[in-house]
C-alpha cells in the first residue's frame, strides 16, 4: 500500500535524510516478499531491502561517490 511505501521511505530517510528515491517496489524473490528501495544522495548511491511484514532491514548496499 502507499502508506507502507511512505513508511519504508521514512526508514531510509532516518539514516539518509536527503535521499532521493529512484525505485520503491514490493518485490517477490523466491516466494518471499521484500520492499526494494534504490536511492541516491550527494555522497552515495544506495539500495536497501526491507521485510514488508515487520519493516526489518534485510539488505543494505552503499556505493560512495569518490570526489
Amino acid at each position: 500500500s502507499d502508506v507502507y511505501k511512505r513508511q519504508v521511505q521514512d526508514l531510509v530517510r532516518k539514516e539518509f535524510p536527503n535521499a532521493t528515491f529512484t525505485k520503491v517496489k514490493l518485490d517477490s524473490d523466491d516466494g518471499l516478499y521484500e520492499y526494494e528501495l534504490k536511492f541516491y544522495t550527494p555522497e552515495l548511491r544506495g539500495e536497501m531491502k526491507f521485510n514488508p511484514e515487520n519493516g526489518a532491514l534485510m539488505e543494505k548496499e552503499l556505493k560512495y561517490q569518490v570526489r
